[in-house]
Order: structure tokens, then C-alpha cells, then sequence
């Protein structure tokens, strides 16, 4: 009987060839068990042993990644599509959208994953503010969608580090909303009258209500017998489940619940305000042929929701006619805000106005720091001279 054959037991690291190659385990992020791989071509036995105890240490450590061909871009496009989105509003997954496809992927979507770096990351942001030109409030919402998708991606194992964290952000200055006084608030409500967004100006500067809770409203939420209009909705972007929304282009303006409990509010209105209601109503009666979706008062020719950005449009042309101050839509939820302020309302009466969660947060955006000074100033005035 032929004798067997006896095999050497190869080492590791071992020699293959003129070169030495080792071989380690490390565990498959999908399956948990345990992969079997090789790395080689190192000239000595000394220099394939040194490189394999770094490779052991930094899978101990969590640290290493075999994943060599995903690149950033890639796998943005598939945590859009796949991981992060289902629990967002259709508006916020449009934004997430935007920041990747406009910002993220034309500058460090080429970089393998595994091989970005914060340096890369910061010197992406330190672009976007000098050579684009962005907005810090842009940048931060950019910086907010590139750590989300990296923060998964340490989740997977598929890197070690989220180097999108301790990034400084480029400082820009902070928008200051221009407050109306009282004469400008009155001005603007009477040089809009009978304009195409007349209604809308009426309850920014007198409920201070959002653009999307205004184009919300229907004539149901309105009690012409009380004076009351109640704020349950919003308008924003949705989509429909059945449809590809993440591939969509196409943005779609629709009913959307509140973001928070405390927006959902029964607000005592103005008579002069509810009176403008009512007559858009008649107009309507007698327009009977639009089909006004969803007894929205505030919509498109067609019967349609009306899109938040042709309110903007028509609001900017309103001013620009009059030669009024150049203010943003929101900033007349200012003036209504400070306005009541000034006139004595208690706080946590304006806090349930303006839908906020809490009268601190009132009194931190609306309790301006120049109109105390002027108490504190006439209060000294009264007390020493």
C-alpha cells in the first residue's frame, strides 16, 4: 500500500511565490459570520507580519473595512432610496434630496467611502460657502444630510469613523426679521385690499399664522357665529405611496398633517378678517363651476391648491407696486407677534397664537431685546429725572 502523501502545514504569514501573503478573519456585516481573506504581495516575511497584526487590531477595533469599491456617491444613492426615509414627510425627503444630488455628490462622490476623510469633508463645506456662495442656514441643512447617511454607515460597519463629526462650520450671519410697526402693518393691509393675495396677508399679519397653514384652510374650519378658525392642517409636499417618490422629479403641493400637537389650535379672529372669509365664499357661490378641492378658500384658478410659491411671487409684486418695505412672507408672523407684545397680550396668550410648544420659545424669537431697552430707558427716565 502506497504511502500518503504528507503536506506541509503553511504558516502565517506564508510564502506564495516570490512574495509573502497572510490571511485574517473578520465578520460580515450582513451575516455576522465570519470571512475569510487574503492580502498579499509584500516583499518580506517581517513586512506581510506587520501589516497582518494592523489588520487583526483594527478589526478588534472596529476599524477596518474590506468594502474598497463603494463610493460615496453610490452608497448615498442607496440610503435615499432604501434605509433612512420611510418615517420622513414627503417636504423633508425632497430636502435630503436636493442636498445630495446638488451638492454632496458633484464634489465627494467619486471618494470611496472608506477613504473619506474629514478633511475632505471639511474642505467640501469651507467650498460651499466660499466659492458657492451658500447660506450658512443651507450649509448646516447640507452637513445635516451627509452625517445622517455616514452615521449608517458606521451602523453597517461598513467605516470606522463618521468623519463628518466636530466639522466646523463656516459662520454666516443671522437673519434678522424686519418688524413692521403698527402704521406699516396697517398700510400694507389696506394697499392689498382686493388683491389676489389679500386673504393671505389678513391672517399672516393679524393671526400670525405659516404660509402652509394659511393655504390650508377650508371654510368648514371656519364659525362664522363664534369668529373662530381653527388651524388642524398644513400645506407641503407629499406624494403618493404607490409611486417611485424618491426617483420623482416632480414636486407634488398637498394637505399634510401639523408637525406638532401644539400647531392644532381654535383661534379667536378678528371680525373685519372673518367678514373677508365670508366674501370670498360668496364668490365662490357664485363662481359655483370651480371645483375648489378639498373647500380650500385660498386656491389656484383651477379649484387647485394653490402652491406656496406663487403666494411668495404675488406678495413681492404687492410690494414692489407700493414702493413698501422688502420683507419676507414670515416676517409679517413677526410683526404680528411683536405687535401683540407691545399691546400687553400676556405671552403664554401668544405662545397658543402662534402655535409654539412653549412660551419660551415665544418670548426667545419674539421678545426683542430694543423694545425692553426702551422700557428699561423710560422706566429710568420716570424713576431718576
Amino acid at each position: 500500500m502506497a504511502e500518503k502523501k504528507k503536506y506541509k502545514k503553511r504558516g502565517n504569514p506564508y510564502k506564495r511565490g516570490k512574495t509573502w501573503t497572510f490571511r485574517y478573519y473578520m465578520p460580515d456585516p450582513t451575516t455576522d459570520k465570519k470571512i475569510t481573506r487574503t492580502k498579499g504581495w509584500f516583499k518580506t516575511k517581517k513586512e506581510a507580519a506587520l501589516i497582518m497584526e494592523e489588520t487583526k487590531a483594527k478589526i478588534i477595533l472596529g476599524q477596518y473595512s474590506y468594502d474598497k469599491n463603494t463610493t460615496l456617491g453610490l452608497y448615498l444613492s442607496n440610503w435615499y432610496e432604501k434605509v433612512h426615509f420611510p418615517t420622513l414627510k414627503a417636504n423633508t425627503i425632497n430636502g435630503h434630496r436636493n442636498n445630495y444630488k446638488n451638492h454632496i455628490i458633484p464634489t465627494l462622490g467619486h471618494i470611496p467611502l472608506c477613504k473619506l476623510t474629514r478633511h475632505d469633508v471639511q474642505n467640501f463645506f469651507r467650498n460651499l460657502h466660499q466659492e458657492k456662495k451658500l447660506k450658512s442656514a443651507t450649509i448646516c441643512y447640507v452637513r445635516t444630510t451627509l452625517n445622517m447617511a455616514l452615521k449608517e454607515a458606521v451602523y453597517d460597519g461598513l467605516i470606522y469613523k463618521n468623519p463628518c463629526e466636530n466639522i466646523r462650520l463656516p459662520k454666516g450671519e443671522k437673519y434678522r426679521p424686519k418688524v413692521l410697526s403698527l402704521e406699516e402693518m396697517k398700510n400694507i393691509l389696506e394697499l392689498s385690499k382686493e388683491s389676489n393675495v389679500e386673504i393671505e396677508i389678513l391672517l399672516a399679519m393679524t393671526l400670525g399664522l405659516r404660509k402652509g397653514e394659511i393655504l390650508a384652510l377650508q371654510f368648514g374650519d371656519c364659525d362664522f357665529e363664534r369668529n373662530t378658525i381653527t388651524i388642524s392642517r398644513q400645506i407641503t409636499m407629499i406624494h403618493d405611496k404607490e409611486s417611485d417618490f424618491y426617483k420623482n422629479e416632480k414636486s407634488s403641493w398637498g394637505i399634510s398633517s401639523l408637525k406638532t400637537e401644539n400647531g392644532y389650535r381654535v383661534l379667536q379672529t378678528p371680525k373685519s378678517v372673518m367678514d373677508s372669509i365670508k366674501k370670498q365664499k360668496e364668490k365662490f357661490e357664485l363662481l359655483g363651476s370651480i371645483p375648489v378641492e378639498d373647500d380650500d378658500f385660498i386656491c389656484s384658478n383651477n379649484g387647485k391648491h394653490l402652491n406656496p410659491q406663487t403666494v411668495y411671487h404675488r406678495f413681492k409684486k404687492i410690494l414692489k407696486l407700493n414702493n413698501l418695505p422688502d420683507i419676507r412672507f414670515h416676517d409679517m408672523r413677526h410683526s404680528c407677534a411683536t405687535a401683540l407684545i407691545e399691546l400687553g397680550i400676556p405671552l403664554i396668550a401668544i405662545s397658543y397664537i402662534l402655535g409654539h410648544s412653549s412660551i419660551k420659545v415665544t418670548g426667545d424669537i419674539y421678545c426683542h431685546a430694543n423694545n425692553m431697552c426702551d422700557q428699561a430707558a423710560n422706566a429710568i427716565q420716570t424713576a431718576l429725572f
